[in-house]
């Protein structure tokens, strides 16, 4: 091909790039969704959340279910030592990444909706900012224990500590559009109130994640209840 040929074609090229450049295309693929609280990634993650559990684990297999499941309580910085219920993640990842993918999204706006009174007000009157709705969510703390261990926190047992999820930082792929988000490797269950159900909390402590009140003894395990009596022992917490 002939010199001066070629050597249009490379100013068409390069004069096409730049005007694309000017208008300002991004050649890089488009950035994904937040992970946000509505029918579609609700449903999603409660589809996740049972394939993960039924696929990784089998009823009475704790080590097992703990290995993928955890339980999930949500604590707002100005109470004292209540960390709230609010249901269960299943993870193909570690756990605290999974946290970070739904905090805000989806833990902190179930929370929210779970306990109105105690926990949406504060996060409209708090004064602190937040990036991603500006109501105070930088407020609420995620802590996880142990998968299925709601008896024994109920029962205070020294064993059973939570650990706290800290905010994600850019581009860790929490969900903020900065990495691609694998809501695949993600599950919730999300903790529903029934028939007049007043909610479990417990108290614990801040620091430790331990609980605060003395261990109650001689107490049947989970495994010995049905799941109607669990929820009944829960509720009265």
């Amino acid at each position: 091909m002939p010199l001066l040929v070629l050597t249009s074609l490379f100013i068409f090229i390069m004069t096409i790039h730049t005007t694309i450049g000017l208008a300002g295309f991004d050649p890089s693929p488009p950035r994904p969704r937040s992970i946000t609280y509505n029918k579609h990634y609700m449903s999603t993650l409660s589809k996740n959340y049972k394939s993960i559990r039924s696929t990784s684990s089998t009823p009475g297999d704790i080590p097992a279910i703990r290995a993928v499941i955890k339980d999930v309580y949500v604590h707002h910085a100005s109470s004292a030592s209540t960390f709230w219920f609010v249901g269960k993640i299943a993870h193909c990842c570690p756990a605290p990444q999974a946290v970070q993918l739904i905090r805000k999204g989806i833990l902190v706006e179930h929370a929210r909706r779970l306990r109105p009174e105690e926990l949406d007000s504060l996060a409209k009157g708090s004064t602190s900012t937040s990036t991603s709705t500006g109501l105070g969510l930088d407020d609420f703390e995620t802590w996880i224990a142990p998968g299925d261990s709601e008896m024994d926190v109920a029962y205070n047992r020294p064993d059973v500590v939570f650990t706290k999820v800290v905010e994600a930082v850019a581009g860790d792929g929490d969900g903020d559009g900065e990495e691609p988000v694998d809501i695949s490797n993600v599950g919730f269950e999300a903790e529903i109130y029934t028939n007049g159900e007043s909610g479990f909390r417990t108290e614990r402590n801040v620091e430790s994640g331990g609980p605060l009140k003395p261990e109650i003894v001689n107490t049947p395990k989970a495994d010995d209840l049905s799941d109607k009596e669990v929820k009944v022992v829960l509720d009265d917490k």
